[in-house]
């Protein structure tokens, strides 16, 4: 389970930026909403609002930018992600750092880097014990260094020398990465621990954005299960979408590329590969939800493949439709389905926008279908939207909803409802559209060209 995020100098994150998962030890209601683990009470939910051009997105942005470093290091745009609100930023590390748990153990993993010259200067991992700290991996780049307390001796010990030695100079990369490149370690050796935290990372922090393509094996597994795909039919039929079922129909290598671009399709294929190579399985999938396409692609060890695409049936109709023929709401439900199908699973969800091209009402249904389906499991759900209509105690705690604002110098504060305390049946969404807890759209006077007021601004 996520813990806190911690970033700073990040795009409009100047200074460090906390969002502690961690509940209030005075807000009582909703003891369904907190987990609670070796002492720590943990929140399931969190909800960002503010304004547009706050920072919301950057701050679910944090999470995508640390998987993509793991699993190929700095890219070339970070040179501009530092926070250009302050020019001396420019070579001032930037900072990102989860803490979470995984099976009872308590993790804080993170790196700093100078964004501009793409260059990690220090990474770490953690075991957060009680009254200590155990540290995994400590790594000073411009020392060279690269130390842990892990008790390794013999193979592991060798093992772990060999994977130092060749990483030393590597300054846009990650260790811990390094330590899950084409590696396979046994259960029973100390260094299995990398292996389950860089998963962790990389596998159950899933981020889904309001636009871009989604991307994920989990999708395969839904879909080919035929109870599993039984539940998507029947959920997007609560939705009243129209939809009564789904159609899984092989495409020809022309059709294929009718779909997925070929630099695309070359890049999965060479994925897959390295995947063998490293997993030595025999069957592969991957799914490509596009914007207006939803495609499973399964590859064979020996260099078979096979596409399939997503087609839906309607009420009444007798031949399904495209998925581009669907309209946005519900080609925007597949991509928050695994919402609901992950149950029991230690996820976590990341979604920007989460009401895009969804009805309000069905953005309730969405989130209260959710909180019932993990009412006794732990996963996670983090969300940025503008829709004030869930804003309720009713359905939230007030430390599980979040606002961001922009300072006068453009820097993205966040911070917690809670700190207004307001009484439990306080119309909060309301007040905040009145602007009583900052985060809203503070709107200039629109001038005409004589000088005076334009009708829009006067209306």
């Amino acid at each position: 389970m996520l813990i806190r995020l911690t970033v700073g100098n990040y795009k409009s994150f100047n200074e460090e930026t906390e969002m502690p998962m961690v509940s209030s030890s005075k807000i009582r209601m909703m003891q369904g909403h907190v987990i609670q683990s070796d002492g720590i009470k943990l929140l399931k939910h969190a909800a960002v609002y503010g304004a547009n051009a706050s920072g919301k997105t950057n701050l679910i942005d944090c999470f995508r930018f640390v998987q993509h470093v793991l699993n190929a290091g700095l890219p070339l745009k970070s040179t501009n992600l530092y926070c250009r609100n302050d020019p001396k930023n420019k070579d001032r590390y930037s900072l990102f750092e989860l803490q979470f748990s995984i099976g009872g153990h308590y993790y804080a993993y993170g790196f700093t880097a100078i964004l501009s010259q793409r260059k990690i200067t220090k990474e770490w991992l953690y075991e957060l014990h009680r009254n200590s700290t155990e540290p995994l991996i400590e790594r000073i780049v411009e020392d060279r260094s690269i130390l842990t307390a892990l008790p390794l001796s013999g193979k592991s010990q060798a093992r772990f020398e060999t994977y130092k030695e060749d990483f030393l100079t590597n300054d846009a990369g990650l260790f811990l990465s390094e330590l899950n490149r084409a590696k396979r370690f046994d259960e029973g050796s100390p260094l299995i621990i990398f292996k389950r935290v860089f998963d962790w990372l990389t596998q159950q922090v899933m981020v889904i954005g309001p636009t871009e393509p989604v991307m994920a094996d989990r999708y395969h597994d839904y879909l080919f299960n035929k109870n599993v795909r039984k539940r998507i039919e029947q959920t997007l039929s609560s939705f009243d979408t129209g939809v009564s079922g789904i159609e899984l129909d092989k495409l020809t290598n022309d059709e294929l590329l009718d779909i997925v671009p070929s630099p695309l399709l070359r890049r999965i294929i060479e994925d897959v590969q390295k995947r063998f190579t490293s997993a030595q399985e025999q069957n592969l999938a991957v799914t490509i939800r596009g914007e207006t396409s939803l495609t499973v692609i399964q590859f064979r060890s020996d260099g078979e493949m096979e596409a399939i695409a997503v087609r839906l049936r309607h009420k009444g109709s007798r031949t399904p439709f495209d998925f581009s023929e669907e309209s946005d709401g519900t080609r925007r439900l597949f991509d928050l389905i695994v919402l609901l199908l992950a149950v029991g699973d230690d996820m976590v969800f990341i979604v920007d926008e989460l009401e895009r091209s969804l009805h309000p009402m069905l953005v309730r249904r969405l989130l209260t279908l959710f909180m019932e389906l993990n009412e006794e499991h732990s996963a996670q759900l983090v969300f940025s939207t503008h829709e004030a209509s869930i804003m309720r105690q009713d359905l939230f705690r007030r430390d599980e909803i979040w606002f961001v604002d922009r300072d006068l110098d453009g820097n993205s504060r966040l911070y917690s409802l809670d700190r207004f305390k307001e009484r439990f049946d306080k119309d909060i969404s309301k007040a905040y559209l009145e602007g009583r807890y900052g985060a809203v759209p503070v709107f200039g006077e629109l001038k005409s060209s004589n000088g005076g007021l334009s009708h829009a601004a006067r209306s």
